[in-house]
């Protein structure tokens, strides 16, 4: 009988689930948990740790590299299905050694290549860097794992989301921003403390190659300034299809607004926006 399967981190912090990335061209094949550096990870299941250490292509397992996941843990349950944890920023686990589910493995990180700190953790079976079959973790609904006792005691997480699924055209040098229902810019964090944003957009009737940029800006004392300028390109279909994440420290009077902006180059008559939504965990001392 197959030992059980939890999450290694609340699913309420999941800021990408598996999916095409690019309008898809390339697949992501794991699971994000949008936390910040040096949040505890666990154990998924009862399994042995296959492999530990790595950081880019320093990490090398069955002659296939890293792929860029930073510091990796990889746990092997007895059945073969291999957990990897990646972009950690520290191992305390090694090679053969034996955990339980919801036993301490490390910390989470930003190694490797990231676009912002969290835990990406993914499910193959067996051979997990050697083209193992991947597997989407919903189906097999895992469950949730419970602090140790022993543990100290872990932050407490506020979650935000906020949508705009109003399709909108945005013109060459025009600026979108996530809006209210009464076209009011939406403030996106109710909380203070350190915070991750995830920012998702889609647009389409793009030229391929237009460029579009997300932009997360704070409003501090009346003074407003951009913070976590990113740029995504439409792909050969004209689609845009972007997820971004960013880390910053929020203070209780802060306002956090977010927006699109077309580049001044871009062909496509017709381009449009038809989603924008942000997603914000703030962690505050429980």
């Amino acid at each position: 009988m197959m030992a059980d399967l939890y999450y290694p981190l609340d699913p309420a912090l999941v800021t990408e689930w598996p999916g095409p990335r690019d309008g898809g061209s390339w697949w992501h094949y794991g699971t994000d948990f949008g936390v910040p550096v040096d949040t505890a990870l666990r154990a998924c299941f009862d399994g042995e740790i296959v492999f530990a250490g790595g950081d880019g292509a320093a990490g090398v397992m069955n002659g296939v590299r890293a792929n860029g996941e930073g510091l990796t843990v990889d746990i092997r349950r007895d059945d073969g299905l291999i957990a990897r944890y990646g972009h950690m920023n520290r191992i305390d686990v090694r090679v053969g050694q034996r955990v339980k589910a919801g036993g301490y493995i490390g910390l989470s990180g930003n190694t490797g290549y990231t676009l912002g700190p969290h835990c990406h953790w993914e499910l193959r079976w067996d051979r997990a860097w050697s083209g193992g079959a991947w597997v989407d973790p919903r189906p097999l609904k895992p469950g949730r794992l419970r602090s140790p006792a022993t543990s100290k005691k872990e932050d407490a997480v506020k979650a935000f989301h906020y949508e705009h699924r109003e399709v909108r055209p945005i013109a060459p040098k025009q600026r979108l921003y996530l809006c209210d229902t009464r076209g009011k810019k939406r403030d996106l964090v109710a909380a203070a403390g350190p915070t991750v944003l995830s920012a998702h957009v889609y647009g389409e009737k793009f030229a391929p190659g237009d460029v579009i940029e997300i932009r997360y800006e704070v409003v501090r004392d009346g003074k407003s300034s951009p913070h976590y300028l990113d740029r995504v390109i439409a792909d050969k279909y004209g689609l845009i299809q972007a997820t971004r994440t960013f880390q910053r420290s929020v203070a209780a009077d802060d306002v956090v607004n977010l927006s699109v902006y077309a580049s001044q180059g871009n062909k496509g008559g017709l381009a449009r926006i038809t989603l924008l939504d942000s997603d914000a965990y703030t962690f505050a001392a429980a």
